[in-house]
């Protein structure tokens, strides 16, 4: 076991890089949090690449530095949005290079993300992040805008004017969507309707089951027929 966690097997060579150490670099990166997410990179690439390296060690962590900052453009939708911006470059020539410069030209391939307008998307996703974070700690509460608002540290007026932009849709159509996303969940492992309804913040059944229909397209009872029904069949199979 190294500092980064378990190795990964490549080819001939073995990749210090790991799976939870990318995840920590995703939410640094989307939290805005550059400094640390590039001295998390810059750990791997000296783990990595010395004086003395192999090329295929190189070409191994460029596909995997590739296939994160991959992810990280989908996390903030850059594909589907049509975001414009300059991407690296997918050739990489190792010949002819000294460790130092593969090293750097490894960790360039993140600059992308320090320029517009992936600075305001990757804002905006931290914005969403701390309002997801703060809807899913107080579920259970009568949340509202002033609420939210305050744990952002900004004023009513001016998140009633950024919570469209940032989700697409009003608060309350927000919150409802994700307390419905969350019953269903709760009820597909076999929770009763009264507890579900009781911790996500809805305080009467006729409430709950008019939102739950609005945002599942059906009742709650009938949900759970449905997916017990599922549930058989993939028994049976």
């Amino acid at each position: 076991m190294n500092r980064f966690g378990n190795i990964f097997p490549i080819s001939e060579t073995e990749i210090e890089y790991c799976a939870e150490t990318e995840e920590k670099i995703i939410n640094f990166f989307l939290n805005g949090e550059f400094n640390e997410a590039l001295l998390l990179l810059s750990d791997i690439v000296e783990a990595n690449v010395g004086e003395q390296f192999s090329p295929y060690t190189v070409l191994e962590l460029r596909f995997y530095f590739a296939s994160l900052l991959v992810r990280l453009l989908k996390h903030l939708r850059v594909f589907e949005s049509g975001i414009n911006c300059d991407f690296p470059a997918l050739d990489f020539e190792i010949y002819g290079k000294s460790g130092k410069e593969l090293k750097e030209e490894l960790l360039a391939l993140f600059n992308v993300l320090e320029t517009e307008p992936l600075i305001s998307a990757i804002g905006k996703y931290s914005l969403l992040f701390k309002i997801n974070a703060y809807i899913d700690e107080n579920i259970a509460s009568d949340i509202s805008l002033a609420d939210i608002a305050e744990s952002l540290e900004l004023s009513l007026s001016y998140t009633s004017r950024l919570f469209p932009k940032i989700t697409g849709v009003k608060f309350k159509t927000y919150l409802n969507v994700r307390r419905v996303e969350l019953a269903k969940q709760k009820l597909k492992r076999g929770e009763a309707i009264g507890d579900v309804m009781n911790s996500l913040g809805f305080y009467n059944r006729e409430t709950f089951n008019r939102v739950f229909r609005r945002y599942a397209g059906v009742s709650p009872g009938y949900y759970i027929t449905q997916t017990n029904k599922e549930t058989r069949n993939e028994y049976a199979t």
